[in-house]
């Protein structure tokens, strides 16, 4: 479908996040994500927090990782247009695809996709990534590439206003579960209109019970970065 025929849906409004009503990515295309991801993928790591930086990735974060560069590639070049269009930020705001594996029981735990700076103190990479709180990553587009039989969800534990969690509950009804399904696409917000981090865009990846999870997730910044393969 043309993006002047999409329908977005509100899934929650504190944090914002809205789900593509139709089918965003065609089923073959899907597949063809997966398969040229597939040889590639590694262990996913993590940008650790200073409190972090001795831990084992593993302890919160199990699944597999490939970040996939569009290059010349058409189908990913129009996939690209697609998310632009959709997201309304040029592609020198955005990062390449980093397309996740998720087996049985696998998981991520809840976690904010923006850098607070207070938390990275001495990562001075990523103080000059952030430009002194300038510069941070403002939404997600999140791209489901299989269908899954049973878990897989992605929790927002704080959707609709909810207090900080103590654990991660994708077992009860407790903020917002978006079920996985192939080709759907969903976005969040990390930043809230005001230019605020926004501490209620946590989120995480429940527990894989039966079968396999393909996704894929854009990271979308308020500003061009110098890592993007669009200048």
């Amino acid at each position: 479908l043309p993006e002047s025929d999409l329908t977005l849906r509100t899934l929650s409004v504190v944090p914002i996040v809205l789900e593509v009503v139709e089918q965003f990515i065609a089923d073959n295309h899907t597949e063809y994500i997966r398969s040229k991801a597939s040889p590639l993928m590694a262990k996913s790591e993590v940008s650790k927090m200073d409190k972090d930086k001795n831990k084992n990735t593993e302890s919160w974060r199990t699944s597999t990782t490939h970040f996939l560069s569009t290059g010349t590639d058409e189908i990913l070049l129009t996939l690209d247009d697609r998310v632009e269009t959709l997201i309304k930020q040029p592609k020198s705001f955005h990062e390449r695809y980093q397309v996740l594996r998720y087996e049985e029981s696998q998981k991520y735990s809840s976690h904010h996709d923006f850098f607070n700076p207070s938390l990275y103190a001495n990562d001075k990479h990523t103080q000059r990534l952030i430009k002194n709180v300038l510069v941070n990553r403002l939404a997600t587009v999140f791209l489901y590439l299989s269908p899954v039989l049973s878990g897989g969800q992605t929790h927002f534990p704080r959707a609709h206003s909810g207090p900080q969690p103590s654990t991660m509950n994708c077992d009860r009804d407790v903020g917002l579960l978006v079920p996985p399904a192939r080709g759907k696409a969903i976005i969040f917000y990390s930043m809230r209109p005001d230019g605020q981090l926004d501490e209620g865009s946590l989120h995480g990846g429940c527990p894989v019970i039966e079968g396999e999870k393909w996704s894929a997730n854009k990271w979308i910044w308020n500003d061009k970065i110098p890592f993007s393969e669009y200048k």
